[in-house]
């Protein structure tokens, strides 16, 4: 796709934030509250209008049953954005990204349950608005398994384990803090839906 976008709501950087006379209370048990007086690492953000900006990209899947019981399938995603008023890439806009992986599951049409391995590769973010705080961000891959179970036609059971290796990363969309926000480690989901 491909679009030329005529007043784009966008941002624009007002300056950090100011902390006059904040209370905040003592860690030490009973001492009275610290007084800040400052300024922080967050900048302020207002909307704006950007007279032109463009947008242009793909989105692509596909999975193919190899065996009635093995599916492997990849999804590959990329957009880039730019203010063209400012000759800057446009704000909050993620990397190249795309999922490897394969699911294994009952040989049906409609299977009743699945185990399902993928690899989530997101590349180096060069493409920033640094003068609204963005800053490049490293690619990363990190390495997932899920899992299902319908139990019943009404009746769904989900796991999984998410960032297998426990590798520290950061997502270009984090907010961008001076040195950023890294995702969480090594965790595990559980869940279930039930309709009625």
């Amino acid at each position: 796709y491909y679009g030329l976008i005529q007043n784009y709501i966008t941002f624009q950087n007002e300056g950090p934030f100011a902390v006059n006379n904040i209370a905040v209370p003592n860690p030490v048990a009973g001492g009275a509250p610290v007084i800040f007086n400052g300024t922080t690492p967050i900048n302020k953000l207002r909307f704006i209008n950007t007279n032109l900006a463009t947008l242009y990209g793909f989105d692509a899947y596909g999975e193919y049953d190899v065996l009635p019981w093995l599916t492997p399938f990849a999804t590959l995603n990329f957009v880039e954005g730019w203010d063209q008023t400012k000759n800057e890439a446009l704000p909050g806009i993620a990397p190249l990204s795309s999922r490897i992986g394969f699911r294994i599951h009952e040989p049906e049409k409609t299977p009743k349950w699945g185990v399902e391995y993928y690899a989530r590769m997101v590349a180096t973010q060069d493409l920033f608005a640094a003068s609204l705080g963005e800053q490049r961000t490293g690619g990363f891959v990190i390495h997932n398994i899920r899992a299902y179970w319908q139990v019943k036609e009404n009746f769904l059971l989900l796991a999984g384990v998410e960032n297998i290796g426990n590798r520290q990363y950061q997502e270009h969309l984090d907010l961008r803090t001076g040195s950023g926000v890294f995702q969480p480690g090594l965790n595990f989901y559980f869940g279930m839906k039930v309709s009625y």
